[in-house]
């Protein structure tokens, strides 16, 4: 996947996320909390300045009870 390809899918995602967290009112606290991340790592994928590892992805998708599919979809 080309550099620009991975970077644009990466704002995407982390998009989503920030989509998701403020749909149900939560601070990137309560997200870390109850997803087990570090709150570090949910600001870093949610701004799109990292690549979110796929045990990341995992946490995430848990967080928000959905699958790793549904988080995913259309991206």
């Amino acid at each position: 996947m080309k550099r620009s390809t991975t970077k644009s899918l990466q704002v995407r995602f982390g998009m989503r996320i920030k989509r998701l967290r403020q749909s149900r009112g939560w601070s990137f606290t309560y997200l870390a909390v109850v997803s087990g991340l570090a709150k570090n790592t949910v600001v870093e994928v949610e701004s799109g300045r990292t690549e979110a590892r796929l045990n990341t992805i995992a946490a995430l998708a848990g967080a928000f009870d959905k699958t790793l599919g549904e988080l995913l979809r259309g991206l």
